[in-house]
Formats: structure tokens, sequence, C-alpha cells
């Protein structure tokens, strides 16, 4: 099981949906120019006016000269968009079973570096910030109990601690808690899956993070 907290969309559909709104600002922009110069000759006609056909294509140089101005604004924009969406990161945060352990990880499955800035862990209305060694273990000692109960000492718990800074590539994954069966006799594949998923349904995490441009993002699952 999985929890997604960011958004990402891929190259080809940014890109679908960018010419699309292009599209649509010419069109709108075409139909506002033939629309202006509808009106111009039917009041000149309606007032039986002498036209004048070099102030009329003053006006249309004027008029055409600031649309292609807008729409070339509206192009780097979504260029900018585009290109800002195409390296941006999907943070994930999921527990996984391998063999006789139990991980909590995170991971950044989108196109772009992540830099995390701060990660916090909330469960049972306690709060764990996972760059504060003393954080990480009360949240260590609460589990004993909370996962490990009947376990007593057939297991051993290693961390990993996440500064502010810390730097997750695309496709990087890392292990926030791994809880790992040394006495698989004492447990099966099904008490490893009940760890599991009260790690996915009881931990939930808030993190601030910075994407290639420096943006400070954020996700939660609270």
């Amino acid at each position: 099981m999985e929890r997604h907290y960011s958004y990402v969309v891929s190259d080809e559909l940014a890109r679908q949906m960018y010419m699309e709104i292009f599209k649509k600002i010419l069109f709108i922009s075409n139909i506002f120019l033939i629309g202006i110069f509808v009106g111009i000759f039917s009041y000149l006609k309606l007032n039986e006016l002498v036209i004048d056909w070099q102030l009329v294509t003053g006006i249309a140089a004027v008029i055409i000269s600031m649309f292609a101005l807008f729409t070339s604004y509206a192009v780097t924009q979504q260029t900018i968009m585009h290109n800002k969406l195409s390296v941006e990161p999907f943070l994930t945060t999921t527990a996984e079973c391998m063999s006789s352990k139990v991980e909590l990880i995170i991971k950044n499955s989108g196109y772009g570096l992540a830099e995390i800035i701060d990660l916090k862990l909330h469960q049972n209305n306690k709060v764990y910030d996972w760059s504060n060694q003393d954080d990480i273990n009360h949240f260590i000692e609460d589990n004993k109990i909370h996962l490990l109960g009947e376990l007593k000492d057939d297991y051993k718990i290693s961390y990993h601690n996440i500064g502010s800074g810390m730097m997750l590539q695309s496709g990087e994954q890392c292990e926030l808690i791994t809880i790992e069966i040394y006495k698989q006799k004492l447990i099966n594949v099904d008490e490893l899956n009940i760890i599991k998923d009260t790690l996915v349904n009881d931990v939930h995490s808030v993190a601030k993070y910075k994407n290639a441009y420096q943006e400070i993002k954020g996700y939660s699952e609270i």
C-alpha cells in the first residue's frame, strides 16, 4: 500500500495540455480581431463615413502586435510551467515486507531532485521530528510495545536520520525505519503484514522539501 501526496504529470500529457491551451488562445485572439474589424467597418458604413484604409491598417498592425506580444508571453509562461513539471519530485511513503523484515520508506518517484527540509512522523497524537535523535529514540521505544510487544527481544530496529538538506534523486528511496526479525520461527508472513499495515495506517508523515527550482513544497498525510 502506498500513499501519494505530491502531484506530477508526464511530459507528454503536459505538452498536450499546453498545446490545447495555446490553440484556444490563438482561436480566441483571431475571433476577437475579426470582431474588431467587423465592428469598425460596420460603424463606418452605418454613419456613411469615408474609410481611411491607412488608419485601419495602422490600427490593425497595433492590434496584431499586441496579440503577438500576449501570445508570446502566454507561450513563455506555459513553457516555464512545463519545465517545472518535468523536474517535479513525486514523494511517496510506504511500508514494505521483505523476507524477515519490515521497512517504512520514503521515496521519490518523480522526475526531479527533492531536497528535504523537514520531516515529521505523527502517530497516536504524538509528533516525532525525524532529524532529532531523541524523537527517533522515543518513536522506537513507543513502537516496541505498539508493534512488537509479543516478540520481546527477538528483533532489531535500525533507522535513517533525515536531516535538513538531504537529497532524494529521482527514483531514489530512503529507509526511515527497518524492523528485522531474526528468529523467524516466532513470526510468519501474516504477522509481518500486520506490522506493515499498522505502520501504514498509524504513522503519518508531514514534510517540506525544495524542488530543482528551489520552490518550497510540502505534503501531508494528516
